[in-house]
């Protein structure tokens, strides 16, 4: 069970941190569209497995292709902070197929990838290299005034969290999605939500 904040004072820390940088929906649309993917195929397969899962890079990266469970539609990953844990995400038809489409590709370019093989067959610094130049080719790319840049794989991660709640992933349900040990790690989320209150009041009817 997830343990719970026990304290006004514990949601203020929480809340008080720095909101990390995450790309809106439309901007995930387009690192995800049609020019990265044609133009470079493994970023693009990487950037979708980051936003799609909410993992972290390393994390993305032990994945094994025998932890994709194609008949319940979920992927395990490791936790990367939390000794002996792991955790189950849902994963959409899409992605299913594209993982597919990416051991195709892989075994056609010499590579064959068994249920105990890695998806990724690259370290967390080429990783990097990719994410950064998917963003760039997508034209997504951003600085803020310090000159530090939004192409970063935990960006993606980020963009997981609030559009999952944005759209009413319970909170409790998106920290145990992300690997949290503890739920005031996932509130912070709430802060980039709050930034767009109006919005959100919209929807309501009285």
């Amino acid at each position: 069970m997830l343990p719970i904040v026990h304290s006004p004072r514990e949601v203020t820390r929480a809340l008080s941190r720095k909101v990390p940088k995450y790309l809106t929906l439309d901007e995930t649309r387009m690192l995800l569209g049609p020019l990265l993917k044609d133009s470079d195929y493994v970023s693009w397969f990487l950037c979708l497995m980051l936003l799609r899962t909410g993992s972290r890079i390393s994390e993305l990266l032990f994945v094994r292709l025998g932890d994709v469970d194609y008949n319940n539609q979920t992927i395990r990953i490791v936790t990367e902070k939390r000794q002996s844990h792991e955790r189950f995400v849902p994963i959409q038809t899409d992605v299913l197929a594209a993982i597919g489409e990416w051991i195709t590709l892989q075994a056609q370019s010499g590579r064959m990838i068994t249920r105990k093989d890695r998806l990724f067959s690259f370290g967390r610094t080429m990783a990097f290299l990719r994410v950064r130049n998917a963003f760039q080719i997508a034209g997504i790319e951003k600085t803020d005034d310090r000159g530090r840049s939004n192409a970063h794989p935990h960006s993606l991660r980020h963009s997981f969290a609030v559009i999952n709640l944005a759209q009413g992933v319970p909170i409790t349900v998106l920290a145990e999605w992300l690997g949290h040990a503890s739920i005031q790690n996932t509130l912070i989320y709430t802060k980039i939500i709050a930034q767009h209150s109006r919005h959100w009041a919209s929807q309501v009817q009285w």
